[in-house]
């Protein structure tokens, strides 16, 4: 009991130290309450008579020496071995972070959002991007995903419904690896503005280009 409760006060973050202290004072008076009903159960056994005297008198006096001993242990020598071999624990948020290796991805873009545009990451292990994995992003710009300890390049694209998609802007100019579960990476590249349609009409939201006849006309024959 003492130790998981000093576990539990380092995976809070506190030092061996003070974990041990707080593990052990939290639970003296429960363990305290149990040893005292244990003995209060074995030890009227002491007084019978007969062959049953000589049958139970020692299991309970052995019962009682145990639990009397384990008390003492629990609040001597286990919280000082606890604070001896006992590590700090980073937290679960942080330590999750660091050991599956999350990227945080977001793109910055000076333009208004539109409807029907939506926004494309990409990623690879070369900056060739020869087998890019992609991320669909919506029209959030934001994206938070767990890939393992990988050392990866980035590059992200916008599309209309209907249309052709934008260039592909990489992060860098020339690519810049990425390691995931950093806690702090490069900082995060300006966009390059939006364009507009061959109508004039402008694109807003956009932030990596256009695609040259960005906007397909269909046609609908009756």
């Amino acid at each position: 009991v003492v130790l998981e409760n000093t576990a539990r006060h380092l995976a809070m973050g506190k030092s061996p130290m003070e974990a041990a202290l707080a593990g052990g004072s939290e639970v003296n008076r429960p363990l305290t309450i149990v040893t005292t009903t244990m003995c209060i159960v074995f030890f009227p056994v002491v007084f019978l008579a007969g062959i049953g005297k000589f049958l139970f008198t020692p299991l309970a006096k052995s019962v009682i020496f145990a639990i009397l001993t384990s008390r003492l242990l629990a609040t001597t020598l286990v919280p000082v071995c606890a604070a001896k071999f006992f590590r700090a624990k980073k937290s679960d948020a942080r330590e999750n972070e660091e050991t599956h290796g999350w990227f945080d991805i977001s793109i910055a873009d000076p333009s208004d959002s539109r409807p029907g545009l939506f926004y494309f990451a990409e990623s690879d292990v070369t900056p060739a991007f020869g087998a890019p994995r992609v991320y669909f992003m919506g029209a959030s710009r934001n994206l938070y995903v767990q890939l393992g300890n990988q050392t990866l390049y980035w590059r992200a694209y916008s599309q209309y419904i209907g249309s052709q998609p934008s260039a592909p802007v990489t992060f860098g100019a020339p690519p810049i690896a990425v390691t995931g579960g950093g806690s702090s990476g490069p900082a995060p590249l300006p966009s390059s503005g939006s364009g507009a349609f061959p109508n004039g009409i402008a694109r807003g939201g956009n932030g990596f280009g256009i695609h040259p006849g960005s906007r397909i006309t269909r046609q609908n024959i009756l």
